[in-house]
């Protein structure tokens, strides 16, 4: 069963200083980078520029039109300089989502289903990593990610852990640790080429004190309603 929602695309939200939107090339190298304020993602196809924004992994979109995926773009942005508070990169989010609803008259809306969701807690044990304070600059740390050998977080949320979780699992994962502030780690677990992602769950008690559960209930998926080609800058 599904509820929806309608998106407003009328909110109030920061927008860039200056931005500019390009056609990339399909065969170059593909770059998504935030520094100093300067916001640089080159060759990226546009669903990454509306995962970033809404902050969903990539089962989570459904409706868009093929060259959403297939055609590259260039965006580089600026923030204000002034004038915002911002909390690692949630501001910078709202504003790639006035960018693409302003240069791709992106519409979405989001519909609740009931499935299989994760949650993601705090193992009986309690963590085994340290709390850090957040930067306050986004661009002085390198996020989270899940590589061929590890699992590395520098600065990063739980709900940033949760969200790379899902996108190995393909499910949902609800952060429920509770725990605040930022944390940096690498976890070896690796046991083949690649890493099975059960094997990962399994070893997050012993590693960092994390748990995975399985559940079922609501997952949020975001359907594409309109989008269009930007035109030239």
């Amino acid at each position: 069963m599904f509820t929806v929602h309608a998106i407003a695309q009328r909110v109030s939200r920061p927008l860039f200083d200056v931005a500019s939107v390009k056609a990339g090339d399909a065969a170059g190298l593909q770059s998504f980078t935030l520094a100093g304020g300067r916001f640089f993602a080159e060759n990226t196809p546009l669903r990454e520029f509306i995962k970033y924004a809404w902050n969903i992994t990539d089962w989570q979109l459904i409706g868009a039109p093929g060259w959403v995926d297939s055609e590259r773009y260039t965006i580089e942005a600026k923030k204000p300089n002034a004038g915002l508070n911002i909390r690692r990169d949630d501001q910078l989010r709202q504003m790639m989502k006035s960018l693409l609803a302003d240069r791709f008259s992106l519409v979405l809306h989001k519909e609740a289903k009931n499935g299989i969701v994760y949650a993601l807690t705090v193992d009986k044990g309690g963590l085994k990593i340290p709390s850090l304070p957040f930067p306050a600059d986004p661009s002085a740390h390198s996020g989270t990610q899940f590589n061929r050998f590890a699992f590395v977080a520098d600065h990063s949320s739980m709900a940033d852990v949760a969200l790379i979780l899902s996108q190995r699992l393909h499910y949902l994962v609800l952060d429920e640790t509770g725990a605040q502030g930022a944390w940096s780690f690498v976890a070896d677990f690796s046991n083949g080429d690649p890493p099975d992602v059960q094997y990962l769950i399994s070893q997050l008690p012993g590693k960092l004190g994390l748990k995975v559960e399985r559940r079922t209930g609501p997952t949020d998926i975001y359907v594409v309603d309109q989008v269009k080609r930007p035109e030239p800058n």
